[in-house]
């Protein structure tokens, strides 16, 4: 086996990112914190099999997200298979591998969909995007539905302002019938990738 661990290091690669954003907008909706300070460490192995750490501080909440995955180019199209698990150690019910979507990308040619399923306590939930990117513009229209009845659809704007900086302007639409209303108010983000050397 120490051969073969030997092997798979030889041909994988180990990437980390940071960012600052002004809000923490997710599938639409903003979180409720002033600001966002994120980093991430990816792990990439020439067999497409990927697994990485994403670590948010957004008030007085952190999360950090686990995820692993198996991605495959074939051409102009890509499928990307893998699962993720939100973790929020500073709630009193915030538990590891809880709260767990396993989901399904695929892309072609700039466009993009992708289907988000719930599993353990997001069990029912589930999150279905389609986008389109071309020139540094980004479009997404999201489809959300969880297990409480919220249910809400919404519009991403992204565009690359420069090569670390960007914004993108997100419109929530209430499709719920449960009353259980989200915010539709029009929001505005910038984010700014801190390089790394």
């Amino acid at each position: 086996s120490a051969g073969i661990m030997s092997a798979q290091v030889a041909n994988a690669e180990t990437e980390y990112s940071a960012e600052l954003a002004t809000s923490y907008l997710f599938r639409g909706q903003d979180q409720g914190a002033s600001g966002l300070i994120s980093a991430a460490a990816d792990y990439s192995h020439d067999s497409g099999a990927y697994a990485g750490l994403w670590v948010a501080g957004a008030g007085a909440t952190p999360e950090y997200d686990l995820y692993a995955g198996f991605a495959l180019d074939a051409g102009d199209v890509s499928v990307d298979v893998g699962a993720v698990t939100y973790v929020y150690p500073g709630t009193a019910d915030g538990a590891a591998l809880d709260g767990i979507e396993a989901y399904v990308n695929v892309g072609f040619m700039g466009a993009s969909v992708s289907y988000n399923m719930g599993l353990e306590s997001l069990e029912d939930s589930t999150y279905i995007a389609l986008g389109y990117e071309v020139s540094g513009v980004a479009l997404t229209y999201g489809l959300s539905d969880d297990d409480a009845g919220t249910k809400y659809s919404h519009i991403d704007l992204g565009y690359g302002l420069t090569e670390d900086l960007s914004i993108t302007v997100s419109k929530v639409m209430d499709d719920s019938d449960a009353g259980n209303a989200v915010n539709e108010d029009m929001q505005v983000v910038l984010t700014f990738g801190i390089p790394l050397k």
